[in-house]
C-alpha cells in the first residue's frame, strides 16, 4: 500500500501513460521499467534484444519546495523524467508515433493526477511539460543497439501538509 504522495504521483503517471492505447500495446509490460511495486518486478534489463524495445523508464529527477506556503502546508514541485528507447533508427516506425502517444497521455493529467489524494485530500495542483530531448547518442541507455532515446521532463506541483497526523 502506498503511503506517501511521491509514490502516489509516480503510480498515477504510469496509469496516465498506460491509458494511451499505442503506448500500452507498443511498450510491452516487461519493457516498462518501474522502480516501484513488486520487489521481483523488472528495474533494468542487462541483456536486451531488439524484441525488448521500445523500453520506457520513469523516475523522479528533482524536487523543489517553498516552505511554508502556510502554517500547515507547503508548495512542492516534483520533476519527473521519462526515457523511451525505441530500439530503432527509423523515425516513422516507433519514434514519432511514440512521441505523439506520450504527449497525448501526458495531456490527460487532469484526469489522472488532479484527483489523487494524500490523507484524504487532493494535493496535485499543476502539471507542466518542461522539455523533451531526443538523441541517437545516449549510448548508456541503448546497450549496443543504436536507436532513438527520448527523455521527457515534466513537473507536478503539489500542496503538501507539513505535519504528520
Amino acid at each position: 500500500m502506498v503511503t506517501d504522495p511521491v509514490s502516489t504521483i509516480y503510480n498515477g503517471i504510469w496509469r496516465q501513460l498506460e491509458s494511451d492505447e499505442y503506448f500500452r500495446t507498443t511498450v510491452r509490460e516487461g519493457n516498462r521499467i518501474k522502480y516501484a511495486g513488486r520487489a521481483d518486478g523488472p528495474t533494468h534489463k542487462d541483456n536486451p534484444h531488439t524484441g525488448g524495445y521500445p523500453e520506457a523508464r520513469l523516475y523522479l529527477s528533482t524536487m523543489r519546495a517553498m516552505t511554508p506556503a502556510s502554517s500547515s502546508s507547503n508548495m512542492t514541485w516534483f520533476t519527473f523524467s521519462l526515457q523511451v528507447v525505441t530500439g530503432d533508427r527509423k523515425l516513422e516506425q516507433v519514434c514519432h508515433p511514440m512521441l505523439w502517444s506520450v504527449f497525448r497521455a501526458l495531456a490527460k493529467w487532469t484526469e489522472y493526477l488532479l484527483p489523487l489524494e494524500y490523507r484524504e485530500r487532493r494535493f496535485v495542483q499543476s502539471f507542466r511539460e518542461l522539455t523533451m530531448n531526443q538523441s541517437l547518442d545516449a549510448v548508456q541507455f541503448q546497450r549496443g543497439i543504436v536507436s532513438w532515446v527520448s527523455t521527457w521532463s515534466f513537473e507536478v506541483g503539489c500542496v503538501l501538509p507539513l505535519q504528520e497526523e
